[in-house]
C-alpha cells in the first residue's frame, strides 16, 4: 500500500474517533442540563405547600397563639371575599374537668380576626381542641360536632366537614378538633336571622368555611 493511501486512511480513522468523542460529550452535557431541570421543576412545585405547624401540646392550650399560627389575614381575606386583618388570639385554657363524653377534656387554643367597615363587623374565629389522645378526639368529635346533613370538605384532616346549617365547619385530625365560625359583616343581624328562619345559610357561607378548612388544613 502506498504512504500516501495509508496516510489518507489514518486521517479518516483520526477524524471519526473525534467525532465520535465530540458527539459522546455534546450528549453527556444535554442529559446533565435536563436532569437538572427537572430537579429545579420538581422543586419549584412543591414550595407552594404549607408546611406543618409543630403538634401543639396540652401548655399550648395556655393562649391563642397556637390557634392563630394556622391561618394569616391573606388566606382568610381569600376565604371570605373581604379585607381582613390580622388574626389576634382569644383566649385558651389548659384542660378543665371532664369532655362532653365523659373522658378527659382538651385544651384550647382560640384566635379571631374581626373586621369593620361593613353594616356591622366581620368575625372569623376557630377554635383549637387539643385532647389527650386521638381516641378522644374522635369520639368526641361524633358526639358534639357531627350532624346529619353535614356537608364533607374531602382531603382534609381525618374528617373536615360544613355544618348542615352552614354556620360552623369542624376539622378533626389526629388529637385535634379545629371549630370555626363566621359572621358576614355585609348582612344586618335582621337579614341573618331572616335566613336562618328560611334554612341553611347561603353559598356565600359555605364558600367561606371550605376555604378556611382548606387552607388550615395541611398545617394540621
Amino acid at each position: 500500500m502506498s504512504s500516501k493511501k495509508l496516510l489518507s486512511r489514518t486521517a479518516v480513522s483520526s477524524v471519526g474517533r473525534g467525532a465520535a468523542l465530540f458527539l459522546s460529550g455534546l450528549l453527556a452535557i444535554t442529559a446533565c442540563s435536563g436532569g437538572g431541570s427537572k430537579a429545579s421543576s420538581s422543586g419549584a412545585g412543591s414550595a407552594g405547600t404549607p408546611a406543618p405547624v409543630a403538634q401543639p401540646t396540652a401548655t399550648d392550650g395556655d393562649s391563642g397563639a397556637y390557634a392563630c399560627s394556622l391561618l394569616s389575614k391573606d388566606e382568610i381575606s381569600a376565604a371570605i371575599g373581604q379585607t381582613a386583618n390580622d388574626p389576634t388570639p382569644n383566649g385558651g385554657g389548659p384542660p378543665s374537668g371532664p369532655s362532653a363524653t365523659g373522658g378527659p377534656g382538651p385544651a384550647k387554643s382560640r384566635c379571631r380576626m374581626s373586621s369593620t367597615g361593613t353594616a356591622r363587623a366581620t368575625i372569623v374565629s376557630w377554635d383549637v381542641f387539643i385532647f389527650p389522645s386521638a381516641d378522644l378526639a374522635k369520639v368526641e368529635y361524633s358526639a358534639t360536632y357531627a350532624q346529619e346533613g353535614d356537608e364533607a370538605v374531602p382531603g382534609v384532616g381525618d374528617q373536615a366537614v360544613v355544618g348542615a346549617n352552614h354556620q360552623s365547619a369542624t376539622i378533626l385530625k389526629g388529637p385535634l378538633v379545629v371549630s370555626f365560625s363566621y359572621q358576614d359583616g355585609n348582612e344586618t343581624v335582621k337579614q341573618f336571622a331572616d335566613e336562618l328562619k328560611a334554612g341553611p345559610l347561603p353559598a356565600s357561607y359555605v364558600n367561606a368555611f371550605t376555604g378556611l378548612v382548606k387552607a388550615v388544613g395541611p398545617r394540621l
